[in-house]
């Protein structure tokens, strides 16, 4: 298997990173956003909770999880990837099951380390509704995902700890891929 979870904080550079090994190196991508969006969109309109902001997201992801298992994602990309010759890059491993379902077969997770202030600047310039409009807003927001007291919740640093690699993501992401491939312990 040749798969790989992202782990790192919002706007640390982990989509950029995974939409250049998709278009260079034919990894298949799936996000966890995304995931959740299209789970969303199978409830029926009117029953369907908000899914505007961070906390709307981490609400219902928590419900998912509570429905599906705790390593719901994981289960879900490693099911799909069997059929895409196993090589998948999950942009955003979220949940400590997720990371160890993950490693148990065999994927690796690679942590994206950013300054609060470089990332929080990323989220201004391209605005994106999810992010808070204040560093002290977006500061407290995170602080909610880096490790939760529950199950279902985010364990962003716990994951970080279990990296296989760790990257600069303060660096251009020519920099960042660079860096990533000459780590990487398969064949590209």
């Amino acid at each position: 298997m040749h798969g790989i979870a992202f782990v790192g904080h919002p706007r640390s550079g982990k989509s950029t990173l995974v939409r250049s090994l998709a278009a260079g190196y034919g990894f298949t991508v799936y996000s966890g956003s995304q995931i959740l969006r299209d789970a969303w969109l199978a409830i029926p309109e009117e029953e369907r909770p908000p899914l505007i902001t961070r906390n709307d997201y981490d609400l219902f992801h928590r419900q998912w999880r509570g429905k599906h298992g705790l390593d719901a994602m994981a289960s879900f990309i490693l099911s799909a990837s069997v059929q895409n010759n196993n090589r998948f890059c999950f942009e955003n491993v979220r949940n400590k099951y997720d990371a160890v379902t993950i490693k148990a077969a065999g994927g690796l997770i690679i942590a994206i380390e950013c300054p609060l202030e470089t990332r929080f600047a990323r989220a201004m310039k391209e605005a994106d509704a999810k992010d808070c409009q204040t560093l002290s807003d977006f500061l407290s927001a995170e602080m909610s995902e880096y490790d939760s007291n529950d199950d279902y919740g985010s364990h962003i640093m716990k994951v970080i700890n279990m990296a296989d690699i760790s990257l600069d993501g303060n660096q251009s992401p020519e920099a960042v891929l660079t860096d990533l491939m000459r780590q990487l312990p398969f064949e590209r």
